[in-house]
């Protein structure tokens, strides 16, 4: 049968740490939004607060909504690539899990790929998009993805928003894999995404933006940077990150 003629399965795959009151109405939004056939795999790192009893407690309800409870492991990048692994859809969707990411978008970002797009993912720097933050994150935020931009590529404009739809086919061209490989993963944040979009571009892979309005975690305590100390830390390690790519680009060339 032409691939176009069959029905994709789309697996969204959210990875969970402490999201106890966040995991089962984003769950029922995703599935709610998401059109045709989905999963949901969500990965949890064994959360304290139990989110994975909720997701649990889910699948029973929703036979297509799946849980991989990790215990002894942490971090974003690698709970993705296990998601991924897990998943059995031809299109890979993965986002955050405290309402920062509209589960609205999901159509707009799965029409993206219907229309020959490899990649799709939100952005808050094309029109349309935009972000709430105070002041200080506003202007770091902004910073760091405008020299992203100029140390890596214009074609994106947001390195490090984490909301994407890929077609397998795609990400297993480019999949979510450390910078240097006896290094690990730096931090287990945004850097695998930068990376991984870097990539993305150089193997020409086709990229679409679509607008969203970043508005913060509807409940719960980020994770991210939770203080001025710890968001020049992240921004630091992306900057690292950054270096590296373009070094190890360099070295091909020589």
């Amino acid at each position: 049968m032409p691939e176009a003629a069959r029905r994709k399965l789309v697996s969204v795959i959210l990875p969970t740490y402490n999201e106890r009151e966040n995991i089962g109405p984003l769950i029922r939004a995703v599935l709610r939004h998401a059109p045709g056939d989905v999963e949901v795999v969500v990965v949890d790192d064994d959360s304290p607060d139990g989110t994975w009893r909720v997701v649990e407690e889910l699948s029973r309800e929703f036979p297509n909504v799946r849980l991989l409870r990790r215990i002894g492991r942490r971090g974003l990048a690698t709970a993705i690539e296990e998601g991924v692994r897990l998943a059995r859809g031809d299109v890979l969707v993965w986002m955050d899990c405290d309402f920062s990411h509209p589960p609205e978008l999901l159509p707009k970002l799965l029409a993206a790929l219907e229309k020959g797009y490899d990649l799709a993912k939100a952005s808050r720097f094309v029109q349309g998009g935009g972000q709430k933050y105070n002041l200080i994150r506003d202007f770091t935020s902004r910073a760091f993805n405008a020299l992203t931009r100029l140390l890596l590529g214009r074609e994106i404009t947001d390195y490090t928003s984490g909301y994407i739809a890929i077609k397998r086919r795609a990400y297993e061209k480019v999949p979510v894999k450390p910078i240097v490989e006896r290094l690990g993963y730096l931090h287990q944040y945004g850097e695998y995404l930068i990376y991984m979009l870097y990539r993305a571009m150089k193997k020409g892979l086709r990229i679409a933006e679509l607008p969203y309005f970043y508005v913060g975690r509807k409940k719960g305590c980020t994770k991210t940077a939770p203080s001025l100390l710890a968001l020049l830390r992240v921004g630091l390690i992306y900057i690292l990150a950054i270096l590296l790519m373009r070094l190890k680009h360099a070295l091909r060339k020589l």
